[in-house]
């Protein structure tokens, strides 16, 4: 090795150690910015703030952006993965519907492939003393046992879905024509002038006036809202509607995890990620904003917040030097994932022998767990004869309620999380404009919380930047800036 070698690979690692130090990435993918860019910050590395990186890159004036993604954490955000046994799986929802145009799209743009359900998977209805409802191989007979449960009305919930989900793909037209909305409700109105009301109504009641039974209500109904959000028909109307919708069409998953989504976003969109915690946005003079983090500052002229502000957010930004406090009401609903390799216990449901036992469990009464369900890995490419299970419930089974369900299991783990806004009824006044450009993405949340929604929200709020960047547009943009901060 020569003397210009040895102090060339000396600088090299010495580089390498200031990156390590302050936590920066080194993303080689990322686009290089000179003074003129429009400094846009986006606050969370999850699908939302990844799908907003993206749209940016897409736009016509994408060139004028300069974006920096800070996340605190992994990312992904809340697809997380756990390795078990050398395998990965899914610790979350994972499922995306047929009509997700959006997630379909990435992955067509991404070079990335859907991983499609086996068709022999089975559900079972449980309410924590027996089966209400076991699922058939055959089609025509899980039709006449729903009908001889539930009631020939059963059979009007794929037409009730789907007439309202018709209503809602007109999302995607008003988007590619450039359209943005200030809040949730207007998006919302601009879809059908009854969908704001759907915020409103719970689902139970919307239902029953629909001529559904209660029997159908508290049981089908209640299923899917146990599985999907740990909730009860309770929660209002749109988000009800959205876990029914999931019931009457073809689902998939990402081959290879729903992170790799995320991931493939952020390298194609040329942004700099930064692995790092934010810990203050603070309001300048001039309208731009400052973002502290580890110890360091830089001066934005947009900000996106892609992560939760509520009060049990946990990442808590401090908002400084606004003219009014920035406060988003409300809470998210605790999740505990398990995932094990094991045999489950099948004397404890009632059966002789484990082959018999559904491979999806939804236990409506919620009282130990809320599902569990048969997983396989998140990449097509990895086998194993070893059933692994994912067991949702609202708080951390003990190694005695683990032992119950289970007679065999191995490569126990856990992960404890803050999943999805907790739903009911009350009126809220949620904004995508926090302040003139400081944006939050996690308010569509409050209508419906899923992969699809945040990519929804992501890129309309991407339309918002591009309109408030136009020159043309400055009366638009003042129109933001005499907001009245004390609805936040």
């Amino acid at each position: 090795m020569t003397s210009l070698d040895f102090k060339f690979n000396k600088w090299i690692f010495k580089l390498y150690v200031i990156f390590i130090l302050f936590d920066v990435s080194l993303n080689v993918d990322a686009k290089i910015c000179d003074k003129e860019n429009l400094k846009i910050a986006i606050i969370g590395a999850g699908i939302g703030g990844a799908a907003t990186s993206f749209f940016l890159s897409q736009l016509p004036k994408a060139n004028d952006f300069c974006i920096d993604i800070y996340e605190a954490n992994k990312v992904g955000g809340r697809l997380a993965e756990v390795e078990i046994d050398g395998l990965r799986f899914d610790t979350g929802g994972c499922v995306i519907h047929d009509s997700n145009l959006y997630m379909a799209s990435f992955l067509k743009e991404l070079g990335l492939k859907k991983r499609k359900h086996s068709l022999n998977e089975k559900l079972g209805i449980y309410n924590d003393k027996q089966f209400i409802f076991i699922e058939s191989n055959w089609n025509m007979l899980n039709y006449l046992k729903l009908i001889w449960r539930y009631g020939f009305k059963v059979m009007y919930m794929t037409n009730y879905v789907e007439s309202i989900l018709e209503k809602f793909v007109s999302i995607y037209e008003y988007q590619d024509k450039m359209m943005s909305f200030h809040n949730p409700v207007d998006l919302l109105k601009q879809l059908s002038p009854y969908f704001p009301s759907y915020l409103s109504i719970s689902l139970k009641d919307a239902l029953s006036k629909e001529g559904f039974s209660n029997r159908l209500i508290d049981e089908l109904v209640n299923a899917g809202l146990t599985c999907d959000y740990g909730q009860s028909p309770d929660v209002h109307q749109f988000v009800g509607v959205v876990t029914m919708a999931g019931a009457v069409g073809r689902l998939w998953s990402v081959d290879g995890g729903q992170s790799k989504v995320v991931e493939e976003l952020i390298k194609t969109s040329q942004a700099n990620l930064i692995h790092s915690k934010v810990e203050e946005i603070s309001l300048n003079s001039n309208g731009s904003f400052t973002i502290f983090e580890n110890n360091r500052s830089k001066v934005y002229d947009f900000v996106v917040v892609a992560a939760p502000l509520t009060e049990d957010a946990k990442f808590p930004i401090k908002f400084t030097q606004f003219t009014n406090s920035i406060h988003i009401p409300g809470r998210y609903h605790r999740t505990v994932s398990t995932i094990l390799q094991g045999k489950i216990n099948a004397t404890y449901f009632g059966f002789s022998n484990e082959e018999e036992i559904p491979n999806t469990i939804i236990n409506i009464d919620k009282s130990l767990f809320n599902s569990i369900s048969e997983i396989h890995p998140v990449s097509t490419e990895q086998k194993t004869t070893k059933k692994t299970w994912k067991i949702f419930s609202q708080k951390p089974l003990k190694p005695d309620e683990l032992d119950a369900l289970f007679v065999e299991r191995n490569h126990t783990k856990v992960v404890d999380w803050l999943a999805y806004p907790h739903y009911d009824t009350k009126a809220r006044e949620d904004t995508f404009v926090l302040y003139n450009n400081l944006f939050y993405l996690n308010s569509v949340e409050w209508v419906a919380s899923c992969m699809e929604m945040s990519a929804i929200s992501a890129k309309n709020i991407a339309l918002l930047i591009n309109n408030l960047s136009t020159p043309k547009k400055v009366e638009y943009q003042k129109k933001f800036s005499k907001m009245n901060h004390n609805e936040l």
